[in-house]
């Protein structure tokens, strides 16, 4: 039996990979074809999923099992300051193509410009 913890850190994970990818719970169940009220289970860190499912998680977002079921503030030893949204931002900006990086860094700059 998973402990508590256990289902916590699975639950925050799950919700900020879907967040990365910018997916709701309904897109992602239907995606996978996982029973709704199982994954809100999951979620709320009520219950957890068998292997096979974490797998299945884990190529849908694509990232490793163990980046499902592991503490990723322990793992990654983020004590930055940075919220996950932050986060977040940061490993996709990883992903945007050099050709499109002058284009993005101006959009960001605009947004933070805006705020001040």
């Amino acid at each position: 039996m998973k402990t508590a913890e256990n289902k916590k850190i699975l639950a925050e994970n799950i919700l900020y990979y879907m967040d990365l990818k910018g997916v709701t719970k309904q897109q992602l169940c239907a995606s996978l074809d996982i029973k709704y009220s199982t994954f809100v289970e999951w979620i709320k860190g009520r219950a957890y999923p068998r292997i096979g499912a974490v797998e299945r998680l884990a190529n849908y977002f694509g990232c490793e099992k163990s980046d499902l079921i592991e503490d990723r503030r322990k793992k990654d030893n983020l004590d930055d300051g940075l919220s996950d949204s932050q986060r977040a931002l940061i490993l996709l900006a990883e992903t945007i193509p050099a050709d499109k990086a002058p284009l993005a860094l101006r959009l960001m700059q605009s947004i933070v410009e805006d705020d001040s």
